[in-house]
């Protein structure tokens, strides 16, 4: 693989994800990538260090993030790129999400409890690192505390969706997820649309000020990709694409597998740069 092609969706430690951003380089490198996006869930916080680590890897570093919200009654993902990474509105608004991410964990903190199960935020913290609190963290902990015995039972049992302990998140509207994203003068693109097909629903998104939709992605079949590649085309959308990497223990391999031209990179700056005149 060349220099022709990029991976605009992956996670490091600062988030969900198991590697720090320099493993994260060190293994895309040796996948033959030389292009990377860090779009770590609600922060920025590894960008500047990935950025920085890219210099020394040959990495191009995009910055990124994926920002998660509900809108008619389903969870949708946004994926922010190209952005000002010390815009001081975008980073006073993942202040808040980092605060709502604290009080989403003591919450089911204390549905664990009152089914007789000791957490601690402490504990949790730990797994987290300089990063935001995730479920994954929470799984972590309770696997150390001994609570249960794997990372999916912990999810199975207790913090998925419709289990016992799960808390939803508060999302806000997809509407304001990309405005913060657009004032901060990045694009923002609907990640794995597969996930949630609803052509009533991209076309809303659309009018909200959707910029692309993320086509290449795991989760998507050859015809998924086919389809939503039609679909991007006929509307005017940046067709983006990743490997969503989270862990190299369960698919190290999808880095340097799911990824797309850098052709798209300048796709995306392009539209950058019209939103920036429509803006201004």
């Amino acid at each position: 693989m060349n220099k022709k092609y990029a991976d605009l969706h992956t996670h490091t430690s600062y988030s969900d994800g198991a590697l720090t951003p320099e493993a994260l380089i060190q293994l895309a490198a040796k996948n033959g990538l030389q292009t990377l996006a860090i779009t770590d869930h609600d922060t920025i916080a590894g960008v500047a260090e990935a950025r920085e680590l890219g210099k020394r890897y040959a990495m191009d570093i995009i910055p990124g993030i994926e920002l998660g919200t509900h809108f008619d009654g389903r969870e949708y993902h946004i994926l922010g790129y190209l952005f000002d990474v010390e815009h001081a509105p975008l980073l006073a608004y993942l202040d808040s999400l980092k605060i709502k991410r604290v009080n989403r964990a003591k919450a089911i903190i204390r549905q664990l409890r009152a089914r007789g199960m000791e957490l601690s935020l402490a504990a949790i913290e730990k797994h987290a690192n300089k990063g935001v609190i995730g479920r994954p963290h929470i799984a972590m902990a309770m696997i150390d505390g001994g609570l249960v015995n794997s990372y999916q039972e912990a999810f199975d049992r207790w913090i998925a969706s419709g289990k016992p302990a799960f808390v939803a998140k508060t999302d806000d509207p997809p509407q304001k997820l990309m405005a913060a994203i657009h004032d901060a003068g990045g694009v923002a693109v609907l990640a794995h649309p597969g996930d949630y097909f609803d052509f009533d629903a991209l076309h809303d998104l659309i009018l909200k000020g959707l910029d692309g939709i993320e086509v290449v992605h795991p989760s998507h079949a050859n015809g998924v990709m086919e389809h939503l590649r039609e679909f991007a085309l006929k509307n005017d959308l940046v067709a983006t694409g990743g490997s969503d990497f989270h862990t190299p223990y369960r698919h190290a391999h999808v880095l340097g597998r799911y990824v797309v031209s850098i052709d798209v990179i300048e796709q995306l700056k392009q539209r950058q740069r019209l939103r920036a005149g429509v803006l201004s």
